[in-house]
């Protein structure tokens, strides 16, 4: 048996480059493969809330932390390389978190990776933390009763300490109605 070569021309050349690679057939460049990309965003956002809740409540509950290793049977310098450990932790986060920041306003969407996720969950852990208390304790509760006025008060208001500290007392008779000309 012999071996046959066939001699085929450019077109045959070219339907075989189509066959195989149609983005360099049509753009005569073959397509990049991103290595960068993010393959599991849900759980970089969930990474990112957990990191960063986990930090806060270090954070709000320090002199706790410091009580709490007090009363313990560890040592005054073991005591002093935790917290340290744990305030290296805070700088470190704030470094990280910067560096995300820095590389979605300066990289191209597909070289990013999970900075944006990772930051997205941040951002929802500071809003959780900074949400009041009442909002989620006695909200349902007003929206069941059928209060949805005091519920939309309660959000429009930006602070007080429970629903009920709401008053919505308004003078109708102290309007008065007036046109952009001033007459």
């Amino acid at each position: 048996m012999t071996n046959t070569f066939e001699h085929s021309g450019q077109e045959a050349f070219r339907e075989r480059v189509k066959r195989v690679d149609a983005h360099f057939y049509r753009h005569g460049v073959s397509k990049r493969e991103y290595t960068n990309v993010n393959k599991r965003p849900l759980l970089s956002v969930l990474l990112g809330f957990a990191w960063i809740y986990f930090v806060i409540k270090l954070v709000e509950n320090r002199e706790f932390l410091k009580a709490s290793l007090a009363q313990g049977s560890i040592g005054a310098d073991a005591q002093t390389w935790i917290m340290g450990g744990l305030g290296l932790l805070i700088i470190l986060t704030l470094f990280m978190m910067g560096v995300f920041a820095v590389r979605i306003v300066t990289k191209r969407r597909d070289q990013r990776g999970a900075a944006g996720s990772i930051l997205a969950g941040g951002a929802a852990a500071m809003m959780l933390v900074a949400t009041p208390p009442y909002l989620y304790q006695e909200l349902p509760f007003k929206v069941l009763n059928g209060s949805q006025g005091a519920v939309m008060a309660a959000l429009n208001m930006g602070g007080g300490s429970s629903l009920d500290d709401i008053n919505l007392d308004v003078d109708v008779k102290g309007l008065a109605l007036v046109s952009s000309l001033g007459q």
